[in-house]
């Protein structure tokens, strides 16, 4: 499997559509087969998915992503697993065990059910609201 992880600084970016690089890592069940770094300055966020589908990447992690650029991978078969946080190795790790989503790596206002199969989600009700609108 091919996994691509957007980073800074060894840890997740906290938004894909403006992360400056990611890591490309083969996977053979828990054992990791091969590493590469990419550099995304100069894809602009709408052209990722094509980029990482050329990759033959096929599960994107990362922190925070545009509904639209999410959709995008959609089409292209990608599976994003989005809201996450952390190390880079911690965050593979657990993935490659299948113990994502963890709230261990959620990032915060991300919601995280342990009972279901779903990602995690961004929670509507976290964050700044506008003047006079409501939660």
């Amino acid at each position: 499997m091919r996994v691509a992880v957007s980073c800074s600084d060894g840890r997740i970016s906290p938004v894909f559509d403006w992360a400056k690089a990611m890591v490309v890592v083969d996977q053979d069940g828990t054992v990791e087969t091969g590493r590469q770094h990419k550099s995304l300055e100069g894809i602009q966020p709408l052209h990722r998915p094509g980029e990482l589908s050329r990759l033959n990447i096929e599960v994107l992690l990362c922190g925070g992503i545009s509904a639209r650029i999410a959709e995008a991978f959609a089409a292209k078969g990608i599976r994003v697993v989005a809201g996450l946080t952390g190390d880079i190795d911690e965050v593979l790790s657990a993935f490659a065990n299948g113990r994502l989503p963890d709230p261990a790596f959620s990032m915060p206002g991300w919601r995280f059910d342990p009972s279901s199969e779903e990602e995690p989600q961004r929670d509507p009700g976290a964050g700044p609201h506008r003047r006079g609108q409501k939660p």
